[in-house]
């Protein structure tokens, strides 16, 4: 039976249906999940969400019940949910991956426990906890090896929002829950396609989801959750015969000494090496006289690299990716912008700095 299971307060979904729910006080999370809720249940037909600009630039758009609807039940025919499972909530209400949560729970019937959002979630929960089945983004991810115990009550994790690194999937290997890195976006009302860890490296699309690639290479989407209408996103990818490699974005791409460079490729190199193992950074192009684009590695910290580790990390990149990949300049960040699905935000960090 569905109810929303909130820090002081439990609430049924014939509670949810009354107004006067609304004249309680509750935390920022808990108004954002109750809203959405009692929307659901009183038959909203559209709902609004602002976008992480995965398709273009921040905005907000409305998607409507039945894109919602085709979403949740893609999911819970694919990971084969029922009606003896319990979910948690532990991302922001207002992301689509939050709020999609909650829907998946109401079309189940099943309760939903809503946490406040933080990368350490687990060692506030008993090991005895009920939950089988949650959606983490990477950081939160990453942190569950310190709680084997907790995390292992798990059935079914989803994990989105941003690339999860070779060093992060080796963590979990040997945890009981299957998780699942996902693909999508708002646009398309969470995500579309996943890949199992350990299983599989490509993404698989859910069922009833078409996929194409535009003139850039991108990934273009159509299914009921884009209402039968092609999605045209930023992402370059490469198509299989039952899925897709994401390369990277086509806004991030850097074009030096007319090569292109895609960060992401280039990060996932470094984010095996040990100097940067726990650190934040990225990789983009800054200009330069002479080769258009210099590839820049940005860096979260105070302490800077050593000389050999900073050699060591070019010779790798350059090793695997050629030497036009290579980083050419370290940039020093004491701490980068974060979007609120967890994401950091480049353009922003970019425009934070002074070069």
């Amino acid at each position: 039976m569905f109810e929303l299971n909130l820090q002081n307060k439990k609430l049924t979904a014939e509670a949810l249906l009354h107004e006067s729910i609304f004249d309680l006080v509750w935390t920022k999370q808990e108004a954002q999940v109750i809203r959405l809720c009692h929307l659901w249940l009183t038959g909203c037909n559209e709902f609004e969400f602002r976008t992480s600009g995965s398709t273009g630039v921040p905005k907000t758009i409305t998607l409507s019940r039945e894109q919602l609807k085709a979403s949740a039940a893609a999911t819970i025919a694919v990971l084969g949910l029922n009606a003896s499972d319990h979910a948690l909530l532990c991302l922001p209400a207002e992301t689509i991956a939050g709020s999609m949560m909650a829907v998946r729970a109401m079309l189940l019937n099943i309760p939903l426990t809503v946490v406040e959002p933080s990368v350490d979630v687990l060692p506030r929960m008993d090991a005895q906890h009920p939950f089988t089945f949650s959606a983490f983004i990477p950081a939160q991810l990453y942190n569950v090896k310190n709680q084997t115990a907790v995390f292992n009550k798990f059935k079914h994790v989803l994990v989105g929002g941003a690339g999860i690194s070779q060093e992060m999937e080796d963590v979990q290997r040997g945890m009981k829950p299957r998780i699942y890195h996902t693909y999508g976006m708002t646009e398309t009302a969470s995500h579309i396609a996943w890949r199992e860890l350990h299983t599989h490296t490509r993404f698989m699309p859910l069922p009833g989801i078409e996929l194409k690639t535009d003139g850039r290479g991108c990934l273009c989407i159509k299914g009921d959750v884009t209402q039968q209408q092609w999605i045209v996103t930023n992402d370059v990818v490469e198509l299989t015969t039952d899925g897709f490699i994401v390369k990277g974005r086509a806004d991030y791409a850097i074009n030096t000494g007319g090569v292109k460079v895609h960060p992401e490729e280039v990060e996932k190199i470094l984010a095996a090496c040990e100097p940067l193992h726990n650190k934040h950074f990225f990789i983009t192009g800054l200009p330069h006289p002479q080769w258009g684009q210099q590839v820049v590695l940005i860096l979260e910290g105070q302490k800077p690299l050593t000389e050999n580790e900073w050699e060591m990390l070019c010779m790798r990149v350059s090793e695997i990716a050629g030497k036009y990949a290579a980083p050419k300049r370290c940039i020093m960040i004491h701490s980068f912008v974060m979007s609120t699905s967890g994401k950091i935000n480049r353009p922003a960090t970019i425009n934070s700095l002074n070069v």
